[in-house]
């Protein structure tokens, strides 16, 4: 048994096993998961890879999603999905009936990840800290669907099919997490971050100071 302390996750290293998105979403036959999202609060921005300051969200977004107005995948000619999206304030998105509420200047995806092999696949958020040093997101789970959370250093989701309320906080340096209740905690290892999790469940304490993660 590993302790974490202060539910710092920063590129644990160990025997690598592909699991949740790694190699869930690498399986053809899965379901996609419900990738549409819904403005209930605040305001969207759809924006291409032309945007590299916050202050050309206004000028360059190609499109803006304000409250009630929903947000669709599409994808490349090769089958890669191209979308991202910043929060211009303040706002809450319902994604496949989950609800995430973003911090101004949260860039985020909106993706899949799995918790086996074989799937079912669930919607998840990647945050990204572009335009901010710090982002704090807050999500509801619904139990038909329970919503993850993709950082680069970690996947966090609920365990099982569960519907509750956790939070996380993404810097440039590491992924924080805390919740009332055990949250599946999966971290990236290997020299390339982001392409393989190392399966491990997590617990974080109600004020998410300390958090013990398992084999």
């Amino acid at each position: 048994m590993r302790k974490v302390i202060g539910a710092v996750i920063a590129g644990l290293l160990a025997t690598v096993t592909l699991v949740g998105p790694g190699a869930a979403g690498a399986n053809a036959k899965l379901k996609e998961c419900d990738r549409t999202g819904k403005v209930t609060a605040g305001k969207i921005a759809r924006f291409g890879q032309d945007v590299t300051e916050y202050a050309q969200v206004a000028e360059l977004a190609k499109q803006f999603y304000t409250k009630g107005e929903t947000f669709k995948k599409s994808k490349t000619k090769s089958g890669f999905y191209v979308e991202t999206y910043v929060a211009v304030k303040k706002s809450r998105v319902k994604i496949g009936g989950n609800t995430y509420t973003l911090p101004k200047k949260t860039v985020f995806f909106v993706e899949c990840y799995g918790q086996s092999k074989a799937g079912p696949l669930y919607s998840s958020l990647k945050p990204i800290a572009v335009f901010a040093k710090k982002l704090t997101i807050s999500v509801q789970t619904t139990a038909k669907n329970p919503g993850g959370v993709v950082t680069r250093y970690a996947l966090i989701n609920p365990i099982g099919k569960k519907s509750q309320t956790y939070k996380v906080t993404v810097s440039e340096t590491e992924t924080r997490f805390s919740s009332t209740e055990k949250l599946n905690v999966t971290p990236y290892v290997g020299k390339n971050a982001g392409k393989c999790f190392y399966p491990r469940a997590g617990y974080v304490n109600s004020k998410g100071k300390s958090a013990t993660t398992k084999k």
